[in-house]
């Protein structure tokens, strides 16, 4: 999954990684990309979040921590790399923790 959490709201974020959990196996994987906001921040960083925020349906990717949503929704991220296009971005594969 690509630059797709973004565009969900927190309480909404939880409940689509909870979806995808209950989706995958017990071995299941998951890989997604992310705008970050973790790692550099520099001025195009604070010029995006500025744009959206005044311009939410245009610039409507909104800076996640990646590794610790997934974390907090159960899985166990496996590999994690940090980028930096013009605003970071995170990559993250991580397994579904094996469930009670």
């Amino acid at each position: 999954m690509s630059f797709t959490l973004e565009l969900f709201g927190s309480t909404d974020l939880c409940q689509v990684l909870g979806e995808c959990k209950r989706f995958l196996t017990q071995k299941g994987r998951i890989a997604i990309a992310s705008v970050s906001s973790e790692g550099s921040h520099g001025f195009a960083y604070e010029a995006y979040e500025w744009a959206h925020r005044q311009f939410p349906t245009l610039v409507d990717c909104r800076p996640i921590a990646l590794a610790q949503e997934l974390q907090s929704a159960g899985f166990q991220v496996r590999e994690q790399v940090m980028a930096l296009m013009w605003v970071p971005v995170e990559v993250v594969v991580a397994d579904v923790q094996a469930r009670c």
